[in-house]
């Protein structure tokens, strides 16, 4: 943090050309770790604005489009009329589109994503489109657990809760259930990967797929489906009537 306030600082008042090259907007991101949080608003918006004007860095114009909107947030949903209206010195119709452009690919990445996450997982299949982008190319066996609500839909993007060797993952209840609890979860799904393109389910899968089902009913949070993903391959469990996904205790 004081780092970044010293870049902040350094950037408001210098021109770029003034700045130690550390400091500049370009070095300054190919150089963070996490420019996300690294890099201030100001500075990754002049290297979208790439050039200044006479007594104005791009930082100085950055910094005045941000003044003028009131905040990068705000910016960021601005049209290019709007950045164009704001009549910012240094930032003409060009720049006004370019800006916009980038700014409209954040947005339909953003709603890309949520809608992603807010769709129905009514069937395997739905679940297996999920995890592609997400399992793709694992050479160990993990565990990823999709938490739904009332309406199916997902509680969060589905991650890897648990990991395994080569060719076995130890499911624990425990920690699968303590998110489904925390999130508020209706039912969930489970699902893993066999490195090995063998899509089958071992003993041991099947197993520790039913003391999942008993964990389920114990807590109020069904398991719905273990579903195992081998490649383009894939096998679910409830299909294949492996485990009794419906049975109650008497």
């Amino acid at each position: 943090q004081v780092k970044q306030r010293s870049i902040r600082g350094m950037a408001e008042t210098l021109k770029i050309k003034d700045l130690p090259i550390d400091s500049r907007p370009r070095e300054a991101f190919m150089r963070a770790a996490d420019p996300v949080r690294e890099i201030p608003d100001s500075m990754l918006l002049a290297i979208l604005i790439r050039t200044g004007q006479k007594g104005s860095s791009a930082i100085d114009i950055a910094n005045r489009l941000i003044k003028y909107f009131g905040s990068t947030e705000k910016l960021v949903e601005a049209s290019w009329q709007q950045i164009l209206n704001a009549k910012v010195s240094g930032v003409g119709k060009v720049a006004a589109v370019q800006l916009a452009a980038a700014f409209a690919l954040v947005r339909r990445t953003v709603r890309m994503s949520h809608r992603a996450y807010s769709r129905s997982v009514e069937s395997p299949e739905d679940v297996v489109r999920q995890l592609r982008s997400v399992g793709a190319d694992l050479t160990q066996e993990c565990v990823f657990a999709l938490y739904l609500d009332k309406q199916r839909h997902l509680l969060c993007e589905p991650s890897i809760v648990l990991k395994g060797t080569v060719d076995r993952t130890l499911i624990h209840p425990r920690e699968i259930y303590r998110r489904a609890i925390s999130l508020g979860a209706v039912s969930l799904i489970v699902a893993h990967n066999h490195p090995g393109g063998d899509p089958v389910p071992s003993e041991d899968d099947i197993e520790q797929t039913r003391r999942l089902v008993s964990t389920g009913r114990c807590v109020g949070i069904p398991l719905d489906d273990h579903i195992v993903v081998a490649g383009e391959k894939w096998m679910s469990m409830r299909n294949e009537e492996l485990v009794d996904f419906n049975r109650r205790e008497d």
